[in-house]
């Protein structure tokens, strides 16, 4: 009875999938799930899609963030950022403006960075610009051969029931 309800976003999320039907059904369990937890305010949410073709955001991309207090902004950027050069490229950027922006209302509007699996050097390049803020990572682990069929006969025994022979065998000589 004598907690205070807590104010702001201890923490903000990071998703590296590849596909990005995958990466959609993710992010939206993911809002549902922390909405149903009374970590976000209310349903609202927007994604914008962002890469180094991109125009660098500016006053539209705060007033987006403005419209969803009490919500979430999904940020999807879909490439990878170069170390190619002794300039800055545009990715750069473009990243370290959504996360001015991102980091202004941190404590009032979620934020979820979406990236394709591969992409280490965009989610450096996020994090560093992102200071002390805190984020959980959410990312498939695609995994093959000896490892895949032992996760599968894990998964069968945590079930109770007898795992596929021809399936675990196969898994096994596919690498």
């Amino acid at each position: 009875p004598n907690a205070k309800s807590v104010q702001g976003h201890p923490v903000h999320y990071m998703v590296q999938i590849d596909n990005r039907g995958t990466r959609k059904t993710v992010y939206r369990a993911l809002l549902s799930a922390l909405y149903n937890n009374g970590r976000i305010k209310n349903k609202r949410y927007c994604f914008v899609d962002y890469d180094e073709r991109s125009r660098t955001p500016g006053n539209d991309f705060e007033a987006l963030y403005k419209s969803c207090t009490g919500g979430a902004i999904v940020i999807r950027y879909n490439d990878e950022i170069s170390k190619k050069g002794e300039f800055a490229n545009r990715g750069m950027e473009i990243i370290r403006t959504l996360c001015e922006i991102a980091m202004k209302y941190r404590n009032r509007v979620l934020t979820i960075i979406c990236l394709p699996r591969t992409a280490e050097q965009t989610k450096q390049t996020f994090l560093s610009y992102c200071g002390d803020t805190s984020f959980v990572e959410i990312y498939e682990d695609i995994i093959y051969g000896e490892r895949a069929a032992t996760y599968l006969k894990n998964r069968a025994k945590e079930y109770k029931i007898r795992p596929d022979k021809n399936l675990t065998e196969f898994l096994k000589t596919d690498d």
